[in-house]
């Protein structure tokens, strides 16, 4: 059950100062850690975290859900929770946000729809409402087994860099056909 209301605390907060958290916009039953991989835009305007979930079927496989917040004058507030449909890919492994805030990229490497374990990379674009939705799924041009692509990701200001610990080191890769979102 979703929250709407509540602080949630990110980063240090000094010992001297009188505020105290009552509440959480984040549902914490069940939640096992926070923050395992972060990113923030390159103006701080947004910022995407992991929160992983205690599986309740399988407590080997992680439920990540992906945490966004935007900056509100000097703090940050909760915004979006994104989740996924299978948790089975590791979905949520590896996050990052574009230089302007208005894509996430999601790393999925256990994903197996064209490969055992070939991963997958999902595209999360900004709304007219600001919410992120779902707007593309990028998967390796290897078919080998056990790549993983989409273990890594990283964001060089809208140039999405996708890494993957079981793929070919000397193959070049064109996404999108040379063109971008």
């Amino acid at each position: 059950t979703e929250k709407t209301s509540g602080v949630d605390l990110l980063g240090y907060l000094p010992n001297d100062t009188a505020f105290s958290m009552t509440d959480s916009v984040l549902e914490q039953k069940f939640l096992e850690e926070f923050a395992e991989d972060f990113d923030l835009s390159t103006d701080g305007s947004v910022l995407i975290a992991t929160a992983r979930y205690l599986n309740t079927n399988d407590s080997s496989i992680p439920n990540r859900k992906i945490v966004v917040y935007r900056k509100n004058g000097n703090h940050y507030q909760y915004s979006q929770l994104i989740e996924t449909d299978d948790i089975t890919e590791n979905w949520g492994q590896s996050i990052a946000i574009s230089q302007d805030g208005k894509k996430i990229a999601v790393g999925a490497p256990d994903n197996s729809v064209d490969t055992i374990r070939g991963g997958a990379v999902y595209i999360y674009i900004q709304n007219t409402n600001g919410n992120f939705v779902k707007n593309q799924t990028i998967r390796s041009i290897d078919l080998a087994a056990n790549t993983r692509f989409g273990s890594k990701l990283d964001f060089d200001g809208n140039t999405l860099a996708i890494a993957s610990k079981g793929g070919d080191l000397e193959r070049v890769t064109t996404l999108d056909q040379a063109t971008t979102i």
